[in-house]
């Protein structure tokens, strides 16, 4: 299978881009993968394992691109999407859907404040040949939206060799990493931390690109938390390992969620971290035993008891985190996710003549009704032109 995998690519400040770059090793015993990106630089490393091309959103290399089997489209709610996104509405393939809303892939487009009040996915999976969803609710949304192939992968990550024991002696570090959004809680999380009685034995560590790092930073100083504090703004991936392998404690909040499964939870999980996170969402499928959760109705009360609990006793939490590890290593393969993708592939190749089906009828009908009776809607139409739009497509039945 000949696939074309459109993706932000590492040192992009997303974690799809961590995600493509972890999961290549893999997806690449099982499929032959061309890159595609409109980034001007990124790592080569990537090109170990598949051709890179750039591709300006108005000028994509068509003949290119259709010698390949199957295009794969990652979606997802920020603006390293935007151009992905336009692609796929010119050239239907799968499409990985990293979240369920997407209100800030629509930011700087002039339908913005549409975006504002509506989730997107059923536009960002309009015309999709297959879909890749990572939560359970993901699918049962797209399930009730759409008729093309459907597939839930858990989220994949690769798990390198078992992570040593922390010393466990205060100051202990708190990490909080990843695209530090509204949602991220991080105003709550430094107000907590400022009324916290024994925040002289805690640490927090915040990496990753900031909503509104002036903010913070005003934040920080206005509330005395200066020397227990850093900002560290976006890392390399080396960088960002070795601090997660130094901490004792991650926070992982969302409130509201975008309903997206977490990469940054299974980069916890792969250095045997304990994590605090909301029930929401994909996070409250989670095993209590592998996550602490921290209500939102509850939010100070219950990182305050979480915090004096980890002072009381370390090694409970650092229990926690090894059962995080095992879950990942149980349930988060990229053997099985690779499989999962290669599979929908081959389903939706066979599904291409039953959409491209569909789309004829679709437009058979508007024009019947445009020719026979303008003020009629197309879907008084809608059995004639289906049944026309089937004898283009033998073998493939279609719906009326």
């Amino acid at each position: 299978m000949r696939l074309s995998w459109f993706s932000p690519l590492p040192p992009a400040q997303t974690a799809v881009a961590q995600y493509t770059a972890s999961l290549l090793p893999t997806l690449c015993r099982h499929a032959e993968v061309t890159l595609w990106t409109d980034q001007t630089t990124w790592d080569v490393q990537v090109e170990e394992y598949a051709t890179v091309r750039r591709y300006e959103p108005a000028g994509v290399q068509w003949a290119e691109l259709n010698r390949t089997d199957m295009s794969v489209y990652h979606i997802g709610n920020s603006q390293f999407h935007r151009a992905i996104w336009r692609v796929s509405r010119e050239a239907p393939g799968i499409v990985v859907l990293h979240e369920a809303r997407l209100q800030d892939l629509l930011r700087t487009l002039p339908s913005a404040y549409i975006a504002e009040r509506h989730p997107f996915t059923p536009s960002a999976i309009s015309g999709a040949l297959g879909v890749v969803v990572h939560t359970r609710q993901s699918y049962l949304t797209v399930k009730r939206s759409s008729e093309c192939p459907l597939a839930h992968a858990a989220l994949p990550y690769p798990v390198a060799a078992p992570v040593p024991r922390r010393a466990s002696a205060p100051p202990y570090r708190i990490i909080l990493f990843g695209y530090i959004g509204w949602n991220r809680r991080l105003n709550e999380v430094l107000k907590a931390l400022a009324l916290f009685a024994e925040h002289g034995r805690l640490r927090l560590d915040v990496y990753g690109q900031l909503y509104n790092a002036e903010d913070a930073r005003a934040r920080i100083r206005a509330l005395g938390l200066d020397g227990l504090v850093t900002l560290h703004g976006f890392v390399p991936a080396r960088q960002l390992d070795a601090a997660l392998a130094n901490a004792h404690l991650a926070i992982n909040l969302r409130s509201p969620t975008m309903g997206e499964a977490s990469f940054s939870q299974l980069q916890i999980w792969a250095h045997g971290l304990p994590s605090l996170v909301t029930p929401a969402g994909w996070y409250a499928t989670l095993p209590a035993e592998a996550v602490a959760f921290v209500r939102p109705q509850r939010e100070q009360a219950d990182l305050h008891a979480h915090w004096q609990a980890l002072l009381a006793d370390p090694e409970r939490f650092a229990r926690m985190g090894e059962a995080g590890r095992r879950h990942l290593e149980a349930h988060h393969t990229p053997v099985a996710y690779a499989r999962t993708i290669v599979e929908l592939a081959v389903e939706a190749t066979r599904f291409r003549a039953a959409a491209a089906a569909r789309q004829l009828a679709d437009r058979a009908a508007t024009l019947m009704s445009l020719w026979l009776a303008p003020s009629a809607s197309p879907e008084v139409f809608r059995p004639a032109a289906t049944s026309i739009a089937a004898l283009a497509s033998p073998g493939h039945d279609v719906d009326a």
